[in-house]
């Protein structure tokens, strides 16, 4: 992993569909979640992010990443395999989410790498059983009483 002791692991969200993106990141604060979330709305944005590219050249190296599997412009499986090819990525765990119940899809997560596959809705269950599978990543969860 990419990390030191000291530094709390950063989440992408990788989602063409912006209300889903409100959706996961209200699901990780009410998880108490508080890593940094950052969202990307493509697979070829997450690319940039990832590579520090095209305005991205600042962003900061990425922990997880929850990943949608059908998008417009690139497949989440083609985002995954891309990621799995790249040597400075390969590290990442991706964590496949969708609306999909096919097995097939699931399947095919699996086959480019994935370590988990989430059906959406996201709920804070799915979330804490996924990020709970990598026990290498630095997860900060809140205990402060927080009421909304």
């Amino acid at each position: 992993m990419n990390m030191n002791n000291h530094r709390v692991a950063q989440i992408m969200l990788v989602d063409d569909d912006r209300l889903a993106l409100q959706h996961a990141k209200l699901v990780f604060k009410r998880a108490k979640i508080t890593n940094v979330l950052h969202s990307v709305e493509s697979g070829i944005e997450a690319l940039d992010f990832l590579l520090k590219r095209n305005g991205y050249e600042d962003a900061v190296d990425i922990d997880l990443i929850y990943c949608d599997l059908h998008m417009n412009d690139l497949m989440g499986t083609e985002l995954l395999e891309i990621i799995q090819s790249e040597p400075k990525l390969s590290h990442i765990p991706v964590i496949m989410i969708t609306s999909s119940e096919s097995e097939a899809d699931i399947d095919m997560a699996s086959e480019f790498g994935a370590i988990a596959y989430i059906p959406k809705p996201l709920n804070v269950s799915k979330i804490m059983e996924t990020i709970l599978l990598d026990h290498k990543i630095k997860i900060c969860i809140s205990c402060e009483n927080t009421t909304n």
